[in-house]
């Protein structure tokens, strides 16, 4: 979970080039963090809730609410071993990504980036 934050957290801090647009470009990641966080403890009172296993899946959860599942519910080791393998499929394309936009962020550097201009760097035309 720490490398898919972190290698999020990297593709965002190279778009910017003034230390005041860090917190504008980290907002969305943090509202993921502490929207699996807030889940963890929600689901610590009912681990068996219709919405936890499957949300216990999704990439940006799954380090919260899997823990809170494997401590107060019944997990089996097929859905641990698939919210690894999804978690590890996360992070190489996370890290994909994070190469196209630091790539990107240097290419634009000095420039307000815009979605426009970032997408296209990381499609390759900048």
């Amino acid at each position: 979970g720490f490398a898919l934050s972190a290698l999020l957290y990297a593709a965002a801090g190279s778009l910017v080039s003034r230390q005041e647009d860090v917190q504008q470009v980290a907002l969305p990641m943090l509202i993921l963090s502490f929207g699996g966080y807030i889940g963890a403890a929600i689901a610590t009172g009912a681990p068996d809730a219709g919405w936890v296993a499957p949300l216990s899946l999704v990439p940006f959860f799954s380090p919260y609410l899997m823990l809170v599942r494997l401590m107060v519910g019944h997990v089996s080791a097929g859905e641990v071993a698939l919210a690894i393998a999804i978690l590890v499929a996360a992070i190489a394309g996370a890290l994909w990504l994070a190469i196209r936009i630091y790539r990107a962020g240097v290419l634009l550097y000095g420039q307000r980036p815009t979605l426009g201009m970032v997408l296209g760097a990381v499609r390759g035309r900048p």
